[in-house]
């Protein structure tokens, strides 16, 4: 895993200077390659053919194509083989080399070929043409800058952002509204992220294109292979590494079922665990239980209320934009544990979204009949400026997208919005990015998940678990959102078998393998658990608030957020 950043047709030279605010991302090798204003430059993290020649930028046998990479190719050895097959030479055992052959002989189509998480850039010297891809759901970020026909991109946003880029008003209102900035938007105006599933070329004569390689299913399927033989075919691709590999475990259904993947296919590791002394719900006990029940050694790193102030400086140092979720916290404390021993490290992200394991999935698809009402009282507030008559009940009720996004994150309604920032926001454009992943024809719950996945996932999830382990040069790696579970998830009939609990494909898999309380114990999350009346006094303070500005601590954590930001840019 690493750090790419790229600059293409451009007046300014790539220097090692720049290199160093991803120099995080990979501490083992830092490599610049130009030729005629055209940079690519790397930082490794060495994890699969350690050897000097994994290192980066790779080129081809005429030198003509250019490649820098950060990810791992999963089906590299089958990709490899068939290159091979056909005269390609390899100068390494590296996984990403496939990419740049595989460009060579088929094209940008080998973006469809790919499985595994990946965001790489390709200058090609024949076309004069960039090709910038990310992977199926994002896992691996790639942001990009277009000016004064100078292409870059970077894993970072930090990394291509000026001075004299403006904040986006329109990303603010939406970190409000949903707490992430959605894909393609970023935090500045001029800056941008690629769609996940999405590649993009560029030149100065064809300018810039973008194009949809892969999407979620959009229907039910009735093919069904056996769950455990399609996981342990994924899981074992996912121990692809030179590196040892360890494994994030808490109390949940889907970092046990890693673990219980890993002991199945006689791969010995740790599992590393975030506990919460302070809270009643510390999933740590029952994570030490399961670890010893399986025969793993644990290694628990305790966090407290005094950590939060210091975990969120860091937060505003580590991550591109603002988050709205507390789990971040958690995130750099564990990444921070894990990265001690390991390089890589397993994760059960993405389970919820595929096996369909949220609470917001329950009791959906209600019948909605307070429209009208809602109409009025969003006028009422207009006319008055009276926020009594803001009602999330009757924002909930006018369609499953508007009851959805407000399970999901339950903070600022439109008007509010509106009114913080002084720009145009509405119901419209808060659910616009979840109704162009949002499909008619799945089933509700099914739809929901493939909206999570598209964007909760994509532009929350990920970037939480990318950055904070990137910052101390770890690789997480997700089995669930390699896009053969995804695919069968996603695609699941609506069945009894595999609906009357959540997940109960994960809890067939995991019954008689693990403590039953496992599979008893409530749905918790990875949020941090050590908020308390103390925290959202001493942010109120903070951001000066009078008497009769009445947020709520969640809001509170949301504006004391944004206001770091701003201090930052």
């Amino acid at each position: 895993m690493c750090g790419i950043l790229a600059k293409i047709n451009s007046s300014i030279a790539l220097t090692e200077n720049d290199l160093n605010s991803i120099r995080h991302r990979g501490p083992d090798a830092q490599q610049i390659w130009s030729r005629n204003r055209n940079y690519l430059g790397h930082v490794r993290l060495s994890i699969v053919d350690l050897s000097p020649a994994g290192n980066q930028p790779f080129h081809n046998e005429n030198d003509t194509i250019h490649l820098v990479c950060n990810g791992e190719i999963y089906n590299s050895f089958d990709l490899r083989n068939i290159l091979i097959a056909k005269g390609h030479r390899f100068i390494s055992n590296s996984d990403n080399e496939v990419i740049l052959h595989g460009y060579e002989e088929w094209g940008v189509s080998i973006v469809e070929k790919l499985i595994g998480m990946f965001a790489f850039v390709i200058w090609d010297e024949n076309e004069q043409q960039v090709l910038a891809a990310r992977d199926h759901v994002g896992i691996k970020p790639l942001y990009y800058r277009l000016a004064n026909n100078e292409f870059s991109a970077s894993s970072e946003l930090q990394a291509i952002s000026k001075n004299s880029d403006t904040v986006n008003v329109e990303a603010v209102g939406y970190y409000l509204g949903l707490g992430y900035v959605p894909s393609p938007m970023s935090w500045y105006k001029n800056c941008f992220k690629v769609n996940p599933g999405h590649y993009i070329t560029w030149s100065t004569e064809k300018g810039l294109k973008e194009t949809c390689y892969w999407q979620a299913p959009t229907e039910i399927s009735n093919t069904r292979i056996p769950f455990h033989e399609l996981f342990h075919t994924v899981l074992e691709d996912h121990l692809m590494a030179d590196v040892p590999i360890g494994v994030f475990l808490s109390a949940g259904l889907d970092s046990t079922t890693i673990t219980v993947g890993l002991k199945e296919l006689g791969y010995k590791t740790e599992a590393l665990t975030i506990g919460f002394p302070d809270s009643a719900k510390n999933e740590a006990l029952i994570a030490e239980e399961t670890a010893k029940y399986l025969g793993f050694p644990n290694s628990v790193s305790n966090l407290v209320s005094n950590d939060v102030f210091d975990l969120l400086k860091k937060s505003h140092q580590i991550y591109d934009e603002p988050q709205g979720y507390s789990a971040l916290l958690t995130m750099i404390e564990v990444s921070e544990l894990a990265a001690k021993k390991y390089k890589v490290i397993l994760s059960g992200d993405g389970g919820d979204e595929v096996f369909g394991g949220y609470n917001w999935y329950k009791d959906i698809g209600l019948n909605y009949s307070s429209k009208n009402r809602y109409k009025l009282n969003r006028l009422l507030y207009q006319l008055t400026g009276s926020s009594k008559f803001l009602n999330a009940g009757y924002f909930e009720s006018v369609s499953d997208l508007h009851r959805h996004a407000w399970r999901l994150f339950p903070r600022f309604l439109p008007e509010q919005i509106r009114t913080i920032l002084g720009i145009k926001f509405d119901d419209e454009m808060l659910l616009s990015p979840l109704k162009k992943h949002f499909v008619e024809g799945l089933p509700l719950k099914r739809a929901l998940q493939r909206v999570d996945l598209m964007t909760f996932c994509a532009d929350s999830i990920n970037p939480k678990v990318d950055r904070a382990s990137m910052a101390v040069a770890m690789e997480v790696r997700v089995p669930f959102l390699d896009k053969r579970m995804i695919e069968y998830g996603i695609s699941l009939p609506m069945i009894p078998e595999f609906e009357k609990n959540p997940k109960q494909v994960l809890r067939n898999y995991l019954t008689g393998k693990v403590p039953d309380k496992v599979l008893n114990q409530p749905k918790q999350g990875f949020s941090a658990q050590m908020f308390d009346k103390t925290i959202f006094n001493g942010m109120r303070a903070s951001l000066k608030m009078k008497p009769h500005q009445k947020y709520n601590d969640a809001q509170i954590w949301m504006l004391y957020n944004l206001n770091a930001y701003f201090d930052i840019s």
